[in-house]
C-alpha cells in the first residue's frame, strides 16, 4: 500500500494518512462492526476526489481493487461507512455552505457541512432543512447517503424529499450532474460517450426491463428503504428522468456526492411544543390518531423506560415538577406555526385530549421551549449509561417501519421478544411516519450477547414483516443489515437492485461491502470487541 499512498500523496491537494492511530480512529462508526481502512484521505476539492476515483478505476482495470468509502461524522449505525481500503473524509475541507437562493428557497452546499452549520446559516433567512437534526453531529453527505436526517418529524423529514440536485463523482472519476432532465436531454445523454452515457443507457434498460415491477411499486407507499428504492421516482412526467432519487440512500455505493442543492422551508422563530405523559402504552397509541389530527410537525413516541433511566442516572427535568410515578410512555408533539392563534387552538385541543386519555400535559406556553427540548435526549442515557463502561444500548437500525394499524401487534411481539431473549427493548419513533427503533442493552465483551445481536435482528425482520412493515424503513442496510433486509426481497426486486449496482460500479470499488449480503460468519468476524463507538 506504500506505493499507492506515495503516488496519491504526490497528486492530491488534500492530506492523506496511513498512520495506524489515524486509521484506527476510522475503524469504528456508530455500529457494532469494526473494519480498519488502509488509508485516510481528506480531499480539498472535487478534483481531489476525481483523482482518487480515477486511480482506483485504473487499478481495478488491472485486477487490483482499492475499495473507496466516504465518511462524514462517522455515525452510521449499519456499518455503512467502514472500509478496508481508502476512506474519504469530507468534513475537514469540503464543508462549505456556498449560497442561498431566497426566492426559490434553495441552498447550495458541500457534503461535509454539518447539520448545525447548515441550520445556523438557514436561520438567518428564517428557513430550515427539515431532514437535518442539528442536535447530532451528522453531515449533509451522511443524511443524503442514508436518507435519514430528521426522521422523527415524519416522512417529510426524510432527505429524499429535500434533495434537489447533486454533483457526483463517478467510479472512473467523471462528474455527473443530477436533476430533472427532459425526454430530449435524456435521449441525447443516452447517446453520449463515457461513463455518464453508459449510466444513462444502463438505467434506461433497467426502467424498461422492470417497468411492470416499478409500476407496481409506485402504486404503493414504499415501506422498505433497502436497496435502491429511488428507482421508482427516476422516471419523470413527459418521459424525462432524474437520477437524484437513486443516490439518496445509496450509502456511497453509486458515486461520491461532492456538492448538493437542497430545498428548504420556512420555520417560525418560536416553535411550540408539548409533552404528554401516559400511564400505559395502549393509552399513548390510542391517542396517536387524535394527536395527529392536530397537524403537528412532529409526533414522537418514547418508551417510559427512557425517562426512568435518565432520572435514575441523575438527570433532572425541573420544569416538570413532581410527577406521580414513572410514565409508561411519553409523547412529544411540536408545531411549526406562525400564528399564535393557531398555537392556542392546538394547545386547547391537547388539553382536551390529555383529559380524554388520562395523560399529564406540559406545554411550551407554560414552560421554556429550550428546557423542554432536553426531553428528546432521554434515549442517550440508555445508549451511554454513565455508570457502566462495558455495555450500553445498541443502535442497530435507523428506523423500522410499522404500519399504524399493526402497532399493537408489533408491541405484543416485541414484549415476547424481550422475554425470550432476556433483554430490554425500549422503543422510540415517529407516530406520524410509523418509523421506530429499539435500544437493546448488551455487552459486546460477552460472546452470548454478540450472538443475541443477530438473533434479535432475525426476529425483528420476521416481526416487522408479519406486521406488514420492514426492517429498513429509514436509512440503509449498510453491512450489518443487508442479509436480513434481503430476506424480504422477491427475486425480481433483488435482480433489479443488483443490476443498478452493476451499472454504476461494474468493478465493485464504491463501498463494495455495503448493501451486499454477507455470510453470518463474516459479520461475526467484523463485530467489535466493546461498546465504544462514534456518536
Amino acid at each position: 500500500m506504500s506505493k499507492v499512498s506515495d503516488y496519491l500523496q504526490s497528486h492530491l491537494l488534500g492530506e492523506l494518512y496511513t498512520r495506524m492511530d489515524v486509521r484506527m480512529a476510522y475503524a469504528r462508526d456508530g455500529s457494532v462492526l469494526e473494519q480498519r481502512p488502509e488509508l485516510i484521505v481528506f480531499p480539498r476539492n472535487t478534483n481531489d476526489v476525481r483523482k482518487l476515483m480515477r486511480f482506483a478505476w485504473q487499478l481495478a482495470e488491472k485486477g487490483h481493487k482499492l475499495p473507496v468509502t466516504v465518511s462524514g461524522a462517522g455515525g452510521d449505525v449499519t456499518g455503512g461507512t467502514l472500509s478496508t481500503g481508502a476512506m474519504i473524509d469530507m468534513s475537514r475541507h469540503m464543508d462549505e455552505v456556498f449560497e442561498y437562493d431566497a426566492k426559490q428557497k434553495l441552498l447550495r452546499v458541500q457534503p461535509g457541512a454539518s447539520a448545525a452549520a447548515i441550520q445556523s446559516a438557514l436561520r438567518l433567512n428564517g428557513t430550515t432543512l427539515p431532514a437535518l437534526d442539528e442536535t447530532t453531529s451528522e453531515t449533509l453527505g451522511g443524511a443524503i447517503g442514508n436518507d435519514t436526517g430528521g426522521y422523527l418529524s415524519g416522512s417529510m423529514g426524510m432527505m429524499r424529499e429535500w434533495a434537489s440536485q447533486l454533483e457526483v463523482v463517478l467510479d472512473n472519476g467523471e462528474v455527473m450532474q443530477t436533476g430533472p432532465i427532459s425526454k430530449r436531454e435524456f435521449s441525447k445523454l443516452r447517446g453520449s460517450q463515457g461513463r455518464v452515457g453508459d449510466i444513462y443507457r444502463g438505467v434506461d434498460t433497467i426502467l424498461e426491463d422492470h417497468k411492470d415491477l416499478i409500476a407496481d411499486l409506485a402504486k404503493h407507499d414504499l415501506v422498505d428503504r433497502s436497496g435502491y428504492p429511488g428507482i421508482v421516482d427516476v422516471r419523470q412526467r413527459g418521459g424525462g428522468i432524474d437520477l437524484t432519487p437513486l443516490f439518496v440512500g445509496s450509502q456511497g455505493t453509486l458515486g461520491v456526492v461532492v456538492e448538493a442543492i437542497v430545498k428548504t422551508e420556512f420555520i417560525p422563530k418560536e416553535p411550540q411544543a408539548a409533552a404528554l405523559f401516559f400511564g400505559s402504552v395502549e393509552q399513548a397509541h390510542d391517542a396517536a390518531d387524535d394527536l395527529a389530527g392536530t397537524n403537528p410537525s412532529a409526533l414522537e413516541y418514547y418508551d417510559g423506560r427512557f425517562f426512568h433511566e435518565a432520572t435514575t442516572q441523575g438527570k433532572t427535568y425541573q420544569w416538570l415538577g413532581e410527577i406521580d410515578g414513572a410514565p409508561a410512555a411519553v409523547v412529544w408533539v411540536s408545531y411549526h406555526t406562525f400564528s399564535q392563534r393557531s398555537s392556542k387552538k392546538n394547545f386547547k385541543k391537547l388539553t382536551k385530549l390529555a383529559a380524554k386519555y388520562d395523560a399529564t400535559l406540559f406545554t411550551s406556553t407554560d414552560h421554556d421551549y429550550e428546557s423542554m427540548l432536553s426531553l428528546r435526549s432521554m434515549p442517550d442515557y440508555v445508549d451511554t449509561p454513565s455508570s457502566h463502561v462495558d455495555h450500553g444500548a445498541l443502535r442497530l437500525m435507523d428506523g423500522m417501519h410499522v404500519p399504524a394499524a399493526q402497532f399493537d401487534q408489533f408491541m405484543s411481539g416485541l414484549r415476547k421478544l424481550e422475554k425470550s431473549l432476556h433483554m430490554t427493548l425500549p422503543l422510540e419513533g415517529s407516530l406520524l411516519a410509523g418509523l421506530y427503533r429499539v435500544h437493546p442493552t448488551l455487552s459486546m465483551r460477552k460472546v452470548s450477547d454478540k450472538q443475541k445481536v443477530f438473533k434479535l435482528l432475525d426476529e425483528l425482520t420476521k416481526l416487522t414483516a408479519a406486521c406488514g412493515g420492514s426492517l429498513i424503513g429509514a436509512g440503509g442496510e449498510g453491512r450489518l443489515l443487508s442479509r436480513f433486509a434481503r430476506q424480504q426481497w422477491d427475486d425480481e426486486y433483488e435482480q433489479m437492485m443488483d443490476e443498478i449496482r452493476a451499472v454504476f460500479d461494474p468493478h465493485g470499488i464504491l463501498n463494495p461491502d455495503a448493501k451486499t449480503s454477507h455470510e453470518l460468519k463474516k459479520l461475526v468476524a467484523m463485530l467489535a470487541s466493546d461498546n465504544s463507538r462514534k456518536k
